[in-house]
C-alpha cells in the first residue's frame, strides 16, 4: 500500500471513530436529560410540563417530540406529559391538570375532597381557576370565581381548596340527606372541625344551611355517624324527646365500650353498616345489649329503615321505654302527618292499657 492510500485509510477510520464518540455522547446526554426529567416528574405524580422542560431543564421542542415519537412519554393535556406510557394514576392526572392551568389553579369540589381523604379518588378532575382564565380545557371540569378560595397543599399533591370550602361547594349539588351525611363523615374522620365549617359559612349563601347547622350541633352533642345524627334529629329531637348524652363511655367485663346515646338510663344504638355488618360485630352488639340489660339499662337498637322511613314508630318505642324507666316524656308531633300513636292529643280506640303496651315493648326489645 502506498503512503497516500495509508493516509486515506487512517483518515477514514478516524472519522468513523469521531462519529461513534459523538453518537455515544449524544446518547449519554439524552439519557441524562431523561433521568433529570423523570426525577422532577416523580415529585409531581409522574407529570411534567413543557414549560418546566424548556425553561428549567433547557430542552428543545425537538427533544420533547423525540420522547413522544419513541412512545416513552404520552401527552395528557396541552403542554403536559406523563413520563410513562401506562395508564396514568389519578394523582398524575391531578398534577397534570394543575400544570396545564398554571400555578394559580387548585383542585376543588369533589377532587379537593378526594385529595384531602374524604372520599375515594376518581375522575373527572375538578379544578378551580381565577375568573380571568379561560373556561374550558378538554378533560378538566373548570370552576371559575372572582373570590380566591383558601388553598392548601396536601402532602405530595397539587394545591387544593381546603376541606371546609370544598365540602360547601359539593353540597350545592347534593340533596339535604347527602349533605348531612357528607358533613358528619368529614367531622367524624377528623378532617375538619365544626368550627371551621361554621367559619367558612359566615357571610355566604349556603344551600342546606339549616341542615348543616343542625348536623354540627348534633356532632357537638356527641353524635358521630351519619345514621346517629339523623336518628337523633328525626327520632328524638323532632318528637320533643330528651336527647340524653352521646358517645357515653363505660366498661363491661373490664373492657371499654361506647354507647351511641344514653337517655335517662335507656341505651339507644344506631346500627349503620360500619362496625355492625360482620358476624363478629353482631355478636358483640348482642353481648353488649345483654350486659346493659343486666345493669338495668335496656337497649333500643335502630337501623336505617327505622331512622329514615319509620322515625315516628321508633319515637313511640323510645317514649314507652322511658315511661317504663320512670321518666315519662310528652311526645310532640314531628309534622302535621306525624304517625306517632302516643301523641297526647290523639285518642285511639284500640289503645291497650299502659302496662300491656310496656310489656309488648319489653318483648320486642
Amino acid at each position: 500500500m502506498c503512503d497516500k492510500c495509508a493516509i486515506s485509510t487512517s483518515s477514514a477510520h478516524a472519522g468513523r471513530n469521531r462519529q461513534i464518540w459523538s453518537d455515544s455522547g449524544c446518547m449519554q446526554r439524552s439519557a441524562g436529560l431523561r433521568a433529570i426529567a423523570t426525577r422532577l416528574a416523580a415529585a409531581q405524580g409522574g407529570a411534567i410540563s413543557r414549560d418546566q422542560l424548556v425553561r428549567t431543564l433547557g430542552w428543545s421542542a425537538a427533544t420533547i417530540r423525540t420522547q413522544l415519537d419513541a412512545q416513552r412519554w404520552q401527552q395528557l393535556f396541552p403542554g403536559v406529559y406523563s413520563v410513562t406510557t401506562g395508564e396514568p394514576s389519578i394523582t398524575c392526572l391531578w398534577w397534570a391538570a394543575h400544570l396545564c392551568r398554571g400555578e394559580s389553579s387548585a383542585l376543588t369540589g369533589e377532587s379537593a375532597l378526594q385529595a384531602w381523604g374524604v372520599s375515594k379518588p376518581m375522575l373527572p378532575v375538578e379544578l378551580w381557576v381565577p375568573s380571568t382564565s379561560s373556561a374550558r380545557t378538554v378533560g378538566i371540569t373548570i370552576r371559575r370565581s372572582v373570590i380566591v378560595p383558601q388553598i392548601r397543599r396536601p402532602p405530595g399533591l397539587p394545591p387544593a381548596v381546603v376541606t371546609q370550602l370544598a365540602l360547601l361547594i359539593v353540597a350545592e349539588r347534593l340533596g339535604v340527606t347527602e349533605t348531612a351525611a357528607l358533613v358528619s363523615s368529614c367531622c367524624q374522620k377528623g378532617l375538619v372541625s365544626p368550627l371551621q365549617i361554621e367559619d367558612a359559612m359566615q357571610g355566604q349563601r349556603i344551600r342546606h344551611r339549616q341542615a348543616i347547622v343542625e348536623v354540627l350541633a348534633e356532632f357537638r352533642s356527641g353524635a358521630t355517624t351519619p345514621l346517629e345524627i339523623a336518628g337523633s334529629r328525626r327520632i328524638l329531637k323532632a318528637h320533643g324527646l330528651p336527647m340524653g348524652e352521646g358517645q357515653v363511655r363505660s366498661e363491661i367485663a373490664r373492657r371499654p365500650v361506647v354507647r351511641d346515646r344514653v337517655v335517662h338510663g335507656l341505651v339507644i344504638e344506631f346500627d349503620g353498616r360500619l362496625g355492625h355488618a360482620d358476624p363478629r360485630g353482631r355478636f358483640r352488639d348482642l353481648s353488649r345489649d345483654n350486659q346493659a340489660m343486666l345493669l338495668g339499662m335496656p337497649t333500643l337498637r335502630f337501623g336505617w329503615t327505622d331512622v329514615h322511613q319509620q322515625p315516628c314508630a321508633a319515637a313511640d318505642q323510645v317514649h314507652l321505654a322511658l315511661a317504663q324507666l320512670g321518666f315519662p316524656a310528652t311526645l310532640r308531633p314531628c309534622s302535621p302527618n306525624c304517625a306517632c300513636r302516643n301523641l297526647p292529643t290523639r285518642a285511639h280506640s284500640d289503645a291497650a292499657p299502659a302496662v300491656t303496651r310496656y310489656q309488648s315493648v319489653r318483648e320486642t326489645m
